[in-house]
């Protein structure tokens, strides 16, 4: 994140954002590992199409 708003950088901590994006990243993977079970698909390596956004379309 950048700014340059003086009273806004005073909000930016480093460390916490690390952790808090860290987090975010972490439960974004759990949450997509849980629909594509949902999907049925076990293994997207060996599944009968493959994986993509065309469908999304």
């Amino acid at each position: 994140m950048a700014t340059q708003d003086p009273a806004l950088s005073v909000g930016l901590v480093v460390a916490d954002k690390k952790q808090r994006v860290a987090n975010y990243h972490e439960d974004t993977l759990k949450t997509f590992v849980e629909l594509i079970g949902a999907a049925g698909i076990d293994d997207y390596k060996s599944s009968p199409a493959p994986i993509s956004t065309a469908a999304c379309s």
